[in-house]
């Protein structure tokens, strides 16, 4: 799925994921409190195989699915009553075998919503429950929690134990009927009772408590401190359904939420993984340039020095460079690094002398180079987007635009866009490509702090954040970036680097 890759900027997918602190369980990191609704759901078609298989390597504690029985008494994962919301036919899932509804592609609208083309986002099918349970089987760090649509709980729990699945089941939803039945059927099973936002807190915790339940999942515009903190109180877990957006995220986290569903579980993850800043080991005589990642180490520009680190900023590898290597970018197993060996910001055409030098990713050795006599001003900056590069690079004054140029994959200019960004000092120093967006670091006029410019696809520069990203962006998950920083030590002047989390309120 090429687009979704190139909206979770390729390769971060998994960053904060892989650099994960919380509680370890058999040998897995388990997230408590991450509940991926319908799967990884904003990356892939919500209650599918592969919105299942991508919540699980995220290592979400929970994966919450829909199911519904089929007109042959099938249970299968869906969450409406027909296929009309997700797929390319509208049929009732009642009145339908299921080799009728394995024909619908449900992932129609997740296609239609993200503007994919059927070779970027293909065919979605209906999967089976015992399909889905076979899956969860494999592993032990994730638990599926089943939400019955209709009265089917007996041949859920009778396809649990067929699957010898017990052990990782949940339920949820807000018939107090069917959780009941869920409880008695299955007692070990833990039953999330989701509530509406007008629901009566003290009548819901006593009913609750004496049905055996583990938790309320509130409806997020049901949820406040008071409630959140006199469910804790009574020994319930309180969760909230269903928060996409990451600033409402950290409020919730702050008032003392346990659970939150979401289709973007990577973006809780990372808020509860990535509190502390990522230390890059060692010190360095000229300040940091640049960091990417291929997901597995981060890389770092030190202007004279290439550094390889792993994702707590452990130290791999470092070589020796020519000043001065600037941004840098990760793509198929190598590092393309935006090099200028001549005068940076100047106007006249002759001063610049533009490189991008190219590594290998693995051992830090230099493959080869290429010459861009057209980034006239200095190259700084160098980004990927899975189809072609970008270079930016220095702005002298009275220009009112940004230059970023554009390559093939063997350098080959292609044409210059001319973003209106208005005049920025020292032009664009970083860029990377996430959300189908240009995203740049920048000096301010003053220079002494920086911010972030989005800019669109077709180069429309949209808005401006108050972070200084002019020394390093990496997109860490759909919502949330790294943003890199040093500092300089004193008396022996040598620099110090780190990345720290960073929100855009969008």
């Amino acid at each position: 799925m090429k687009s979704i890759s190139n909206f979770l900027a390729c390769v971060f997918l998994f960053l904060s994921v892989a650099r994960a602190s919380s509680f370890k369980e058999d040998n897995c990191v388990v997230h408590y409190g991450v509940t991926a609704h319908q799967g990884n759901s904003g990356v892939y078609p919500g209650n599918t195989l592969g919105a299942f298989e991508s919540a699980l390597k995220c290592k979400v504690d929970w994966v919450e699915l829909d199911v519904h029985r089929t007109r042959d008494g099938k249970i299968v994962v869906i969450h409406d009553a027909h296929t009309g919301n997700v797929g390319d036919t509208n049929i009732v899932v009642a009145h339908s075998t299921y080799d009728e509804l394995r024909a619908v592609d449900v992932a129609q609208a997740f296609r239609d919503k993200h503007n994919l083309a059927v070779s970027e986002c293909p065919k979605g099918t209906i999967p089976l429950l015992k399909e889905a349970l076979l899956l969860f089987k494999k592993q032990s760090c994730t638990k599926v929690s089943i939400q019955p649509k209709v009265d089917c709980v007996a041949e859920v729990v009778k396809l649990i134990e067929e699957t010898g699945t017990a052990h990782l089941i949940g339920f949820n939803d807000g018939n107090l009927s069917y959780m009941k039945k869920a409880k008695q059927l299955l007692p070990q099973a833990t039953i999330f009772w989701d509530r509406p936002s007008d629901f009566s807190v003290d009548d819901d915790i006593k009913v609750a408590i004496q049905s055996g339940f583990h938790a309320l999942v509130i409806n997020d515009n049901g949820i406040t401190a008071d409630k959140a903190e006199k469910i804790k109180a009574s020994g319930l877990e309180v969760g909230v359904w269903t928060v996409n957006s990451v600033p409402r995220m950290q409020q919730l986290l702050s008032i003392g939420v346990d659970r939150i569903y979401t289709d973007f579980p990577e973006d809780l993850i990372a808020l509860h993984t990535q509190s502390n800043p990522i230390v890059c080991e060692g010190e360095y005589p000229e300040h940091l340039q640049g960091v990417c990642s291929d997901g597995n180490f981060f890389y770092w520009s030190w202007t004279t020095f290439l550094v390889k680190t792993d994702l707590d900023g452990k130290l791999v590898n470092r070589v020796k460079v020519h000043s001065h290597h600037g941004d840098l970018c990760f793509y198929d197993s190598k590092l393309f690094v935006a090099v200028n060996l001549g005068k940076f910001n100047e106007a006249s055409p002759d001063e610049a002398d533009s490189w991008i030098y190219v590594y290998d990713a693995g051992s830090l050795e230099e493959l080869e180079r290429y010459r861009l006599p057209e980034v006239v001003h200095g190259a700084g900056a160098v980004a990927h987007d899975g189809d072609k590069f970008m270079v930016a690079g220095g702005l002298p004054d009275g220009y009112n635009e940004n230059s970023i140029y554009e390559y093939d994959h063997r350098f080959r200019f292609l044409v210059e866009h001319n973003v209106s960004s208005g005049y920025t000092w020292r032009g664009i120093q970083t860029l990377t490509y996430a959300d189908r967006c240009w995203w740049a670091g920048i000096y301010h006029t003053s220079g002494d702090t920086g911010a972030l410019l989005q800019i669109d696809d077709r180069m429309n520069f949209i808005t401006k954040f108050d972070v200084n990203a002019s020394l390093g962006i990496v997109r860490n998950s759909p919502q949330t970036f790294l943003v890199a920083s040093n500092k300089r030590l004193v008396p022996n002047g040598v620099f110090k680097g780190q990345l720290s989390l960073y929100v855009p309120n969008r």
